[in-house]
């Protein structure tokens, strides 16, 4: 996943959008609460889609990790 990385000092060192600080568990959070593409794209224009794919595709392989961020973040609310 050359788009998706994680970083030691980087959003707490979770996955995330390359280049960005926008982590992987902040898309599909908003991916799930029903939001589209193209309110993320126009919300943080930082990012493109094939970034928000490369999200979901981690997602996908990944799922119990980017649930474990979701529920830390719900948690910390």
């Amino acid at each position: 996943m050359e788009r998706i990385e994680k970083k030691k000092d980087v959003v707490g060192g979770r996955a995330k959008i390359k280049d960005t600080r926008i982590a992987v568990w902040l898309i599909i959070t908003y991916l799930q609460s029903g939001h589209t593409y193209e309110y993320l794209l126009e919300n943080l224009p930082t990012i493109t889609r094939e970034d928000i794919e490369a999200c979901e595709s981690y997602y996908a392989e990944n799922k119990a990790e980017i649930d474990h961020d979701i529920a830390e973040q719900d948690s910390d609310e």
